[in-house]
């Protein structure tokens, strides 16, 4: 089970005036600017500016979601963040399908469905997180007990938050770690480069050096992943991906006691149980 925290109605609500109102700046400002436009052309000024602030709304949430790490500005502000189903970050993709439907939860104005729903949904999912399989959660949650087994290390600290990388980007950064000892410098210095220049517009704030600023992202990524974000695997998802979660998670928990499950792991992801002999 996956201990997140769910955002209320009240921080969303507040989080969405705030988003709205940076929002309406911007198409006010692109409204001053077409009505510089020769009034023969007014019939298609406002065509475009129809265009223009349907672009704004729907690219605004989600090119900031997509690449901000599940979070806008007003969700920032308020400790927000869109996460999936499964407790790992959203991607391009998930924020794009996340606001299609923005447009629905407005109707009837002002954003009576989509208040609604997040009102009576058991996670307060709105029409666009139900089709994109998403949550909004709050960032960084309270940290909840757990007992411990005899023998068992406590359960670490929630403290990190949820998982900001995909799965596959955790992958990418947890095999530069296990292996760039034996590489050659050359070669090392130079994968760390490509490596980071696919992180790097996420994270202006970076550690200086391309090795140094991965070894600092996979750090904070694997604290995040020892929490109880990464613990889930929903009925939703399919064998493969439930698999890849699960093996995250315990590699993240267990480090090189494990390296021998992820091997298996991936073997299942790619061929399916049916792959494994019965011991």
């Amino acid at each position: 089970m996956l201990d997140y925290e769910i955002a209320g109605i009240g921080s969303r609500a507040l989080a969405a005036t705030l988003d709205l109102a940076i929002v309406l700046a911007v198409i006010l400002i692109l409204a001053m600017i077409f009505q510089l436009w020769p009034k023969q052309v007014a019939t298609w000024a406002r065509a475009v500016l129809g265009l223009a602030a349907f672009a704004v709304v729907w690219g605004y949430y989600t090119l900031f979601e997509g690449l901000w790490r599940g979070q806008t500005p007003g969700k920032r502000a308020l400790g927000l963040r869109v996460i999936r189903d499964t407790g790992h970050g959203i991607g391009l993709a998930d924020a794009a399908a996340r606001n299609l439907l923005r447009a629905a939860d407005l109707l009837p104005p002002p954003y009576l469905l989509g208040a609604l729903l997040v009102a009576v949904h058991p996670k307060a999912k709105r029409l666009g997180d139900m089709v994109a399989g998403t949550v909004v959660v709050r960032d960084r949650p309270v940290a909840l007990p757990a007992p411990s087994e005899p023998g068992q290390s406590p359960a670490p600290s929630e403290a990190a938050g949820a998982p900001e990388l995909l799965d596959e980007e955790f992958r990418l950064l947890r095999e530069f770690a296990d292996r760039s000892a034996s590489l050659p410098p050359e070669t090392r210095d130079r994968l760390a480069r490509q490596i980071a220049a696919r992180f790097a517009p996420r994270y202006p704030n970076r550690p200086a050096g391309a090795i140094a600023f991965l070894a600092h992202l996979y750090r904070d990524e694997l604290e995040r992943r020892r929490g109880r974000f990464g613990a889930i695997v929903t009925a939703a998802s399919s064998p493969s991906a439930g698999a890849s979660a699960v093996a995250e998670r315990l590699i993240a928990r267990k480090g090189g006691r494990w390296s021998e499950f992820a091997v298996l792991a991936e073997r299942v992801s790619r061929k399916g149980l049916d792959d494994l002999a019965a011991e």
